[in-house]
């Protein structure tokens, strides 16, 4: 009886056993589907922002990684675990020292977080770049036990950055080029308006000058002419006409020189003027001209003087316009040195007989760098008053400069207010003649 009770006793104990048994396996699937459930969602929670975890052991240097990350390294396991010094294999060699900084700082606790951007090598040998994230948990003694974090794949996001950044720099470029062809183009619009406003200076003295330099001969002449038409000294016949007469023609002279050198001016500055060169002997030059300026420099109380070097070559050029250029020299000469004044031409070989070199220095008024390069301009006058003192059409310098450059030659002014000029003319060795 005793062993009948015990034997159900022993049955009812394995039934409710085996019910436990039962429930904790109801239980056990669901706790693994919840499982499951919840690895899912977090698989496609860290698939979305293209994210793998990571988790390391800062003392063991144990690290482990997940399937989504190293996917993103173009490797197909599901797990591994490596080591720390492993994964810094791995870093760019240029942005380790960036990592190991963060690191250390937040493991340090100098950072509530650690967060670096830098570049990891793939399977394919190939760099990219990747987001790092994470946190350290701490002992009591706030020592870092463990870091566990993630890692996103930012390389397209850098690309683009890149892309940006060059675009930047090329509208940068772009936009500074733009402001040098604005400043380059408004220095020329400058420069054409002040050749321009100087253009228009040199036709208001020109007119200014012609009106003068015209009228005077052309009065001289009209009123002559009427003169002698009205007879009022008497008949054509009376001695005092012919005074008249030369009057007229020096006016006329005159007039037909300031033509001359305005078409010769307006010959060169087109490229139209011919020379016809020969050889021709300087020193004779030198001495007709000085005869042909004696009257005016007695006139002016002016001396003129030579100073010639022996044995000179002779010179290949133009000998009308060689006599040209003197004559606008020492005429300039005599017409700026006050009584009682010098005016000297030299002629000898410079440079090691480089350049035959013909020079007219004057003791005369001088001028400052400013009228310098005034009278170095077409009809430019040191004084452009009505009533000036000095003639002329303020042709001659520039004239002058034109025909020594034709030759192949230079022209040189140095002159200091007060003191006097000196102008030197300069042919190479080429246009020389034995």
């Amino acid at each position: 009886m005793n062993a009948d009770v015990t034997e159900l006793e022993t049955i009812e104990r394995l039934k409710c056993r085996i019910a436990e048994l039962e429930l904790q396996a109801v239980h056990a699937a669901e706790v693994e589907d919840a499982l499951r459930q919840s690895q899912e969602r977090y698989e496609l929670a860290m698939r979305g922002p293209n994210e793998g975890l990571w988790d390391w052991d800062p003392n063991t240097k144990e690290l482990y990684l997940s399937a989504r990350l190293l996917s993103i390294l173009g490797q197909a396991e599901q797990t591994i675990r490596t080591t720390s010094f492993e994964w810094l294999k791995r870093v760019h060699p240029d942005d380790i020292a960036v990592y190991e900084a963060e690191v250390t700082a937040h493991l340090k606790g100098r950072s509530d977080h650690f967060q670096c951007e830098y570049r990891v090598r793939d399977q394919q040998g190939g760099w990219r770049w990747v987001l790092a994230r994470g946190l350290a948990l701490r002992d009591g003694e706030g020592r870092a036990t463990r870091m566990v974090g993630s890692i996103g794949d930012i390389t397209d996001l850098k690309r683009r950055e890149e892309s940006l950044r060059d675009a930047h720099d090329a509208l940068r470029r772009a936009h500074g080029e733009l402001e040098l062809r604005v400043a380059e183009r408004t220095a020329e619009l400058v420069a054409a308006k002040e050749q321009a406003e100087i253009a228009n200076r040199a036709k208001s003295d020109f007119l200014a000058n012609m009106s003068h330099e015209l009228r005077t001969p052309l009065n001289a002449i009209i009123g002559f002419s009427d003169l002698m038409l009205s007879e009022a000294f008497g008949p054509l016949g009376s001695p005092r006409y012919r005074d008249y007469l030369g009057d007229i023609a020096t006016s006329g002279g005159h007039l037909l020189a300031v033509i001359n050198d305005i078409l010769d001016l307006a010959k060169v500055e087109a490229g139209q003027f011919e020379l016809r060169v020969q050889p021709v002997d300087v020193a004779d030059t030198i001495a007709a001209v000085v005869r042909l300026q004696a009257g005016r420099a007695e006139e002016a109380a002016v001396t003129i003087t030579t100073d010639v070097a022996t044995a000179m070559p002779r010179l290949l050029a133009d000998p009308v316009r060689l006599k040209q250029m003197l004559l606008n020299l020492i005429s300039n000469a005599l017409k700026f040195t006050p009584a009682g004044g010098q005016v000297t031409v030299g002629l000898d070989l410079c440079q090691g007989s480089e350049f035959l070199r013909l020079t007219v220095a004057d003791t005369g008024i001088g001028m400052d760098a400013e009228g310098l390069t005034k009278a170095m301009q077409p009809f430019g006058q040191i004084d452009t008053s009505l009533t000036r003192r000095h003639g002329g059409t303020g042709l001659g310098l520039p004239l002058t400069k034109s025909f020594v450059e034709l030759h192949g030659g230079c022209m040189q002014m140095d002159s200091t207010p007060g003191e006097g000029t000196v102008v030197t003319l300069r042919f190479p060795k080429r246009c020389l003649v034995p």
